[in-house]
């Protein structure tokens, strides 16, 4: 009996490419506005997925993440006068990937994040914490948890941009591996019966 090994290599090869991981979601209240970017490199901005200039409304964002691909969460902030300030709650709708602080979740915070006043080069600094949501002036922003701290890099009366990231780690796809090889040996016997 002759067992054709072309369909389980295409599987093997198909189900190992390109699987979407699960969702980023992103919610953010910036004083004043903000752009949310994802990015392959510490020291390039990616592409844009969320923005909002108003900081009395938590705006939200989602992102696909692929699977086995680390990222960065890289996000643009603004002030527009006075005093400024980053608040956030970031998910990750499966567990394909992790934050920084090893989990699905994160908040903004002085710890898992960090800044510059300069732009997404690579080169970033400790940030300065402001006091948990529903700190005055802000008082409390809806849908953000109450245990993110309102951040910014360097003088947040004086500094009007700032520049976050976090990194976003993949899980190592040991399933896909396996299916990759599975595949690629399936081909490397077609060929040898074939020579």
């Amino acid at each position: 009996m002759r067992i054709s090994l072309y369909p389980l290599t295409l599987a093997a090869l198909l189900a190992s490419a390109g699987v979407s991981a699960g969702t980023l979601t992103t919610t953010l209240s910036v004083d004043n506005g903000y752009i949310a970017y994802l990015s392959t490199s510490d020291n390039q901005t990616g592409f844009a997925f969320s923005n909002g200039n108003f900081w009395e409304t938590s705006f939200t964002g989602q992102v696909v993440l692929e699977a086995g691909r680390d990222y960065y969460l890289h996000i643009y902030a603004y002030d527009q006068g006075g005093l400024a300030g980053m608040l956030g709650q970031f998910a990750i709708s499966d567990k394909r990937h992790y934050f920084a602080n090893g989990t699905q979740s994160l908040v903004t915070n002085t710890v898992n994040w960090k800044g510059n006043n300069v732009g997404f080069n690579g080169v970033y600094g400790s940030l300065i914490g402001q006091g948990a949501n529903g700190v005055t002036p802000w008082n409390t922003r809806p849908n953000i948890a109450s245990n993110a701290q309102w951040i910014w890099a360097g003088n947040a009366n004086s500094n009007d941009a700032a520049y976050f990231t976090t990194k976003i780690t993949a899980v190592p796809e040991p399933g896909s591996l396996a299916l990759l090889g599975l595949g690629l040996g399936g081909l490397a016997v077609r060929r040898r019966r074939k020579g």
